[in-house]
């Protein structure tokens, strides 16, 4: 009998024991859930961390819980407590993070329990983890633990990355941990980092759509998107800035609008659908909202669905102007420095070849002056003819020189002239010759023939008609092409030649000929042009058009080969 009652009153223990578990897990769960609830509803990690381990302490698992989030050199970057005192709260957060080799040690399979981690009081690595001390003596413990005991659940990511760590001491029950009383708290654990990370990346995306949308904004480029129906959907203020219009004045209307013309915008949409739906760097013409033609330069793409629809496109251009002013810039900078070379290559050597003409002119002068000089002396005679050629020579080296820089070769070489001061390196051949003749009197069965000589430079024009004249030529001149015309068609039939420049006033040399051939298609015309290609390509027309006298295409030319012309002519006659 009495054993009978020792066994029921042993069964109601027992039961009254299974109760207590059955509601303590019932509570565990309900708080659980309700701390699952409220991490849920919360976007501060700070607050979410608190909450994890305010549920480990409300559901009597561990008295105290430190939750510690890392970053990737395992540094404490947020932190949640519950259980500890203010000034223990203080104490820890004044510690410095644990070095990763020490947690690296710490998760170790050697001190690994389930899914989490004991560091027994008695080991070194406990001393070297060092802690918040319990308030609580071993007398509040049994089967095993001790007050310095510490346990770790790690926070690992979906892919396994650590997270952070759960650490608790204190256990309500003080028992030795086991894998069944763990596993409520290694629940915790798991639901906290999917929070978490779930918090994490969704905070993330926010902030990089915040991101984004500030890298937009402030982006000085031009960056619209469009929708399927071409309606513009996003107008940054860099593009309001170059084009004028706001955001608010542009979305919903059509995106062609932002293009110079219709035919602008139907390019553009051609090359995306030619290039697979990607254009780089186009430039393009767009029109802003005062009318003015902005050029851009344009990289684009057409916006695509998971089924391969296009949704839409978007662009991000580039205001040109600033890149086309400094193109002006660098062409003009690069203008004035062919110039300036010119200029210098002129400068040197049309001075060396003056200054020979200087000292020819002035020893010619000397012997002049002398007034015992006596020309039927060979030997001064000889000396002013030297000195005479020279001058020549000068002149038509200076000719040569012109010529050169006029249509220079594809491959002009610079010299360094002085420091800091380049020049043109002229071509080896520079040489140039003048045809000698007799001094003779040129006529048609005894009769000087008659010329007419148009040129607007008075010293040309007059220079040419002595040298003529000395030659036996009656010479009539025209001050311009105007006058040359007048006297052509008065006299064309009695000149045997005319010589005339192109760039004159009124009438240039080409009209001059156009006339000359009208009325006598046989007369011979003689072209002269101080520029080696003149802007009217009078001397291309002029041989087009059947021209057959000679061109002298550049003065200073050599009046021998003027000579030369007339006197076969002569000899055709």
């Amino acid at each position: 009998m009495d054993e009978c009652r020792e066994n029921i009153e042993s069964l109601r223990e027992e039961i009254a024991r299974l109760r207590k578990t059955v509601d303590e897990r019932e509570h565990q769960l309900v708080t659980f859930f309700d701390i699952t609830t409220r991490v849920l509803e919360s976007d501060d990690v700070v607050e979410q961390l608190n909450l994890v381990a305010e549920g480990i302490t409300r559901a009597r698992l561990f008295r105290r819980a430190i939750i510690s989030l890392f970053d990737e050199d395992y540094s404490r970057v947020d932190v949640g407590y519950s259980g500890l005192e203010p000034e223990e709260i203080i104490e820890h957060r004044r510690k410095p993070s644990l070095p990763q080799e020490v947690w690296e040690e710490i998760l170790s399979e050697r001190y690994k329990i389930g899914e989490s981690f004991f560091v027994s009081h008695n080991t070194e690595l406990n001393a070297r983890i060092g802690g918040i001390k319990s308030t609580l003596d071993e007398a509040n413990f049994a089967d095993g633990w001790h007050p310095s005991d510490m346990l770790f659940v790690p926070l690992r990511s979906s892919r396994g990355n650590l997270l952070g760590v759960i650490s608790v001491d204190d256990p309500f029950d003080g028992t030795f941990p086991s894998h069944e009383n763990l596993r409520l708290t290694e629940l915790f654990a798991r639901e906290a980092s999917e929070i978490i990370e779930r918090g994490d990346l969704t905070r993330k995306f926010f902030g990089m759509q915040q991101y984004l949308t500030q890298l937009i904004e402030s982006s000085s480029d031009i960056i619209v998107s469009s929708d399927a129906d071409g309606k513009i959907v996003l107008f940054n203020s860099g593009a309001e800035r170059i084009f004028g219009y706001s955001a608010e004045e542009v979305e919903g209307r059509p995106i062609s609008i932002l293009y110079e013309d219709g035919d602008e915008a139907r390019k553009v949409r051609q090359l995306l659908r030619e290039n697979d739906g990607k254009i780089e760097s186009l430039e393009v013409s767009a029109r802003a909202k005062n009318g003015e033609v902005i050029p851009i330069s344009m990289s684009a793409s057409l916006l695509f669905d998971e089924k391969g629809n296009v949704i839409g496109t978007q662009g991000i251009s580039k205001d040109l102007r600033p890149f086309k002013a400094l193109q002006r810039n660098i062409e003009e900078l690069q203008r004035k420095e062919t110039i300036r070379l010119v200029a210098v290559t002129l400068s040197h050597h049309i001075n060396n070849y003056l200054q020979s003409m200087l000292i020819c002119g002035q020893n010619v002068e000397e012997i002049l002056q002398d007034k015992k000089v006596d020309f039927t002396d060979k030997s001064a005679r000889n000396s002013v003819e030297k000195y005479l050629a020279e001058l020549k020579l000068n002149g038509m080296r200076i000719s040569r020189l012109t010529n050169i820089l006029s249509n220079p070769p594809e491959k002009l070489a610079i010299d360094e002239y002085l420091d800091g001061i380049k020049m043109l390196q002229l071509p080896n051949d520079m040489a140039v010759k003048i045809e000698s003749h007799e001094h003779e009197f040129c006529t048609i069965d005894g009769v000087c023939p008659r010329i007419l000589i148009a040129d607007d430079e008075e010293t040309i024009r007059e220079g040419i008609a002595e040298f003529m004249r000395a030659h036996g030529f009656i010479v009539e001149t025209a001050k311009d092409g105007a006058e040359a015309i007048k006297l052509i068609e008065k006299n064309y039939d009695k000149y045997l030649a005319i010589i005339s420049d192109i760039k004159m006033p009124h009438a240039n040399g080409y009209e001059v000929f156009r006339k000359a051939k009208e009325l006598r298609p046989k007369l011979v015309v003689i072209l002269m042009t101080a520029f080696g290609y003149d802007e009217n390509h009078a001397l291309v027309k002029a041989s087009q058009e059947g021209l057959k006298a000679k061109l002298f295409k550049e003065k200073p030319f050599d009046m021998n080969n003027v000579l030369r012309v007339l006197r076969e002519t002569l000899a055709e006659k």
